[in-house]
């Protein structure tokens, strides 16, 4: 078993059909809640020293992201959420659907609606509400999406998540006590 580091974990809720590599760090006291068939990538940081951080089902969490729980209410990712690489998020809720794109920063207790989608490296300053459906795109501009393809791309996160599955090995023992 690989040396552990001298902090204890926070409290971990694994599911079993969740997929975690190695190499993925967690820190604070808060619980994290990590749902179904949900991966995390290698050198993923999870913070819950100011709430808990609850990921859904069927969630792609890329590597060098970061959650951060923004306070007591916690960090919130719904089912179906992909967070792709580099990503700093400290929001309190990503909803459903929605697709976090490279190096994306997500501002403290910002609340991103069901099936938005940030473009590669877009900022979302504290406290920000985005509605449902929401695209944001180069300098932050706004539209909403009317292509009705929430289907399809559920369809295709879960073709990545069966991917990853058989690509990267499962190290989820090594958080679980």
């Amino acid at each position: 078993m690989a040396p552990r580091s001298s902090a204890p974990l926070p409290p971990l809720s694994i599911d079993p059909t969740a997929l975690l590599s190695d190499a993925i760090s967690f820190s604070g006291s808060y619980p994290v809640t990590i749902g179904s068939n949900t991966v995390l990538h290698p050198r993923s940081k999870f913070n819950s020293t100011d709430g808990p951080i609850i990921i859904g089902s069927n969630c792609i969490i890329s590597e060098k992201t970061q959650l951060i729980a923004p306070g007591v209410d916690g960090l919130v990712l719904e089912d179906f959420v992909l967070v792709e690489v580099n990503c700093h998020i400290q929001a309190a809720r990503i909803g459903e659907g929605s697709s976090i794109e490279v190096g994306v920063k997500v501002g403290k207790a910002s609340r991103i609606g069901n099936n938005c989608t940030l473009s590669p490296l877009s900022t979302i300053p504290d406290g920000t509400n985005l509605p449902d459906f929401t695209v944001i795109y180069g300098e932050n501009d706004r539209r909403i999406d009317t292509s009705d393809t929430v289907t399809a791309r559920n369809e295709t996160l879960l073709a990545h998540i069966d991917c990853l599955q058989k690509l990267l090995p499962n190290k989820a023992e090594k958080y679980t006590r």
